[in-house]
């Protein structure tokens, strides 16, 4: 991907120099490009392990882990709750 300055109304302008057929993947690229933070990525998978989405972090400290908390994230820390008691279950001695 290329860009191609030019000088209009006496403000400098980039526009993308590609063949028409990839204009599209490029300015996607863009996109992706304008939400990358120093931190990292404001682009990333759901945490959820049977989740298929991507999420678009917006928080404050880059910390988002679900594309939805009232559904993903709450099927994940249900999972891990229930993990925790059932573990808790089998140490606990009987009689």
């Amino acid at each position: 991907m290329r860009r191609r300055a030019e000088l209009r109304s006496g403000r400098l302008e980039w526009t993308l120099d590609v063949p028409d057929r990839l204009v599209v993947g490029a300015r996607a690229v863009e996109e992706w490009d304008a939400l990358q933070s120093p931190s990292g990525s404001r682009i990333r998978p759901c945490a959820d392990p049977d989740c298929q989405h991507f999420l678009i972090d917006r928080s404050a400290a880059n910390r988002r882990r679900w594309h939805a908390m009232d559904q993903c994230g709450n099927r994940t820390k249900a999972r891990r709750h229930y993990a925790r008691t059932r573990a808790g279950d089998d140490a606990t001695p009987v009689g």
